[in-house]
């Protein structure tokens, strides 16, 4: 029985190991069946900064900065709206109609205090994103970033302050649950240190 498994098992391992393997190409671009192809490049995609009209950075996402007007907000985005009463002055979110799903707006004293970003699918500048370990979000901001205990859970803020002194203002704040990022805000201080938004 035991020589005849030693016959068996080699066997089925290498069919095994074959139907496990995608595909490759040959010289001609036809498949060759049975040997592995190339991991695609994934992890350099994944670890591109954001592009586009409506990119994360430092100051705000695209055009739309913090610090600027209702008005000025408005002239980049036609249907930004605050609540009735709230324009000059208080704290509301507005209705951002043309900002990316995910993305909410601060306003405070009738300025754009911070943008809120709830979607995975955006990425700062530097590449950082919801879901990004404690870790990561470290090496990718060094010294620039400071770690302070979160009010209300085991998890932590990750504070990030652009390079220029010129910029002191802004910051990126991170929420995670102690390992990982939960949710982010960039803006100016203090509305964008709010542990509670408006309430």
């Amino acid at each position: 029985m035991l020589r005849v498994l030693r016959r068996v098992c080699p066997l089925g391992v290498f069919t095994t190991l074959l139907s496990c393997t995608a595909p490759a190409e040959d010289s001609a671009g036809a498949a060759r069946p049975g040997v592995a192809a190339a991991p695609a490049a994934i992890a350099s995609v994944a670890a591109s900064p954001p592009s586009g009209e409506w990119a994360i950075n430092d100051f705000g996402i695209g055009r739309l900065r913090a610090g600027m007007s209702v008005s000025e907000a408005r002239a980049i985005l036609p249907r930004f709206t605050v609540p009735e009463g709230a324009e000059g002055s208080g704290c509301s979110y507005a209705a951002t109609g043309g900002l990316p799903a995910g993305v909410m707006v601060m306003v405070n004293d009738g300025r754009i205090g911070r943008i809120d970003v709830q979607s995975g699918k955006l990425a700062t500048a530097a590449g950082a994103r919801i879901g990004d370990s404690e870790d990561r979000i470290a090496t990718l901001y060094g010294q620039r970033m400071r770690v302070s205990p979160h009010k209300y859970t085991s998890g932590h803020y990750l504070t990030v302050q652009p390079s220029a002194a010129r910029d002191s203002a802004f910051r990126t704040v991170f929420e995670t649950d102690g390992k990982r990022v939960l949710r982010y805000r960039v803006g100016v201080r203090p509305p964008v240190e709010y542990v509670e938004g408006c309430s």
